[in-house]
Parts: structure tokens; sequence; C-alpha cells
């Protein structure tokens, strides 16, 4: 069990689950938990609200998506994959767990396939679209600012473009 800080930004302990109340606070909707700490650091203290995270195991060499790339249709979830002529197709998916904003493909997509995360709303199976590398974006803008000292942060991208991301 972690317990990590109210913008959920900063790690403050790791610790044991000891119990579980079976009782929703309704006004609040949180539930009360018992766990141990070390507080080696002494950054929790009683009282404190916290936001944790709870590890129920390990999926190994699970395929992974941003939770942004997984719709929700009548057929049920899917996401749009890039293909070679980057052109996109609709792939039907069964989403397994979600941890954070990465969802487990547990069927429908292989590891290193391409999947659009941005501008879903007015893809269709089949539209072009130009892949936008994010890391190549951010290492060019992290080269101009230390050669005149600026550097855009907004990260947009061209207009109508999509992104797209690899699973992995």
């Amino acid at each position: 069990m972690e317990a990590w800080d109210r913008d959920n930004r900063n790690k403050l302990a790791d610790g044991a689950l000891l119990a579980i109340d079976n009782q929703l606070n309704t006004s609040t909707g949180t539930v009360n938990l018992k766990a141990r700490f070390a507080n080696a650091n002494e950054a929790l203290f009683p009282n404190q609200f916290v936001n944790v995270r709870l590890s129920l195991g390990e999926q190994e060499n699970a395929v992974t998506v941003p939770a942004a790339a997984v719709q929700l249709g009548k057929a049920g979830s899917y996401v749009y994959t890039v293909n070679a002529d980057s052109s996109v197709s609709l792939n039907k998916i069964s989403a397994g767990a979600r941890v954070g904003d990465i969802v487990i493909v547990e069927q429908g997509l292989q590891p290193g396939q391409r999947v659009v995360v941005d501008g879903l709303d007015k893809l269709r199976d089949g539209a072009k679209v130009t892949v936008v590398d994010r890391a190549a974006q951010n290492r060019q803008a992290a080269q101009g600012a230390g050669k005149n000292g600026r550097h855009k942060r907004d990260g947009s991208g061209p207009a109508g473009k999509r992104r797209a991301s690899a699973a992995q």
C-alpha cells in the first residue's frame, strides 16, 4: 500500500493494509482503510487526508495503451490502430484493468501497434492520420530552449492532426 499526498504528486510512505471498512461515506465518497506505515521520515500525521494506491498484483508482458485511446461503443470497447499507410482501423478489444492512465488490453491488440489517442471524436475507420512524436518534439524544444533561452510549452500540434501512441 502506498500513501500519496492530496494532489497525488508525492509519495509519502509505503505500508501494509490491515483492514477495510465495509461502509461507504456517502457525503465524501470515501472508504476507511486501516494500514500500518513505518513513517520513518515523519511525513504522515494523525487524521491526515491521503490518497492510497493498493497493488493487487502484477501481470507480466501485458499489452497496455493510454486510457485516452480506449473508446466504448455499441459493440463494446475499441481502439483505432494506425496502419503502415497512415490510415486507421477500428479494432475491438477486451479491456482489462486500468491503472492510472494506462489500460491493460486482454485481447485485440499486439505489442508495438500504434493507437490513436487524440482527435478521436471525428475519426472514422480508414481515415488518414499524421503521427506526432511528442518525445521528439520535446527534445527539439529543449534543444531550442538551450540555444535561445526560450521554450514553447503549449504542447499543441498542427491543427486537425491526430496523435498516435504505440501499445506497450
